[in-house]
């Protein structure tokens, strides 16, 4: 039995910093690789940044979120990775976790409970 080594990353996102927050991750990446990860879980809208608040909104906020994990695609070879980032689906805004491998989307999962008003949670 083979055993899965997981790794996690903090990273230091700043909103809408699309170029810093892709720079970033890739380091990420390369330093879960170098450490022997199978499988790299990056936070919540890592790729946007947390508290764009009404910028979420915008088209142009989640076709450069989709741009930059389409980019990020290329840093997966061997590692199974999770990119938090923001995603319209038939119209409708999620919070979703985009998991990709060997350079390939192979799901989107989006958040079920999600705040309202800046970061407070509905009851």
């Amino acid at each position: 039995m083979q055993n899965i080594i997981l790794g996690t990353a903090a990273l230091n996102q700043t909103a809408l910093d699309f170029e810093g927050n892709k720079s970033r991750i890739k380091k990420a990446i390369f330093e879960a690789r170098k450490k022997g990860a199978h499988i790299l879980c990056l936070p919540e809208l890592a790729v946007t940044g947390y508290g764009c608040e009404d910028e979420f909104f915008s088209m142009g906020v989640c076709a450069n979120a989709e741009a930059a994990i389409k980019g990020l695609c290329l840093e997966t070879q061997n590692i199974l990775t999770v990119f938090g980032a923001p995603i319209y689906i038939e119209g409708h805004l999620y919070n979703c976790a985009v998991v990709v491998k060997d350079k390939k989307i192979i799901g989107i999962t989006a958040k079920k409970h999600l705040a309202r008003e800046g970061i407070h949670y509905e009851p």
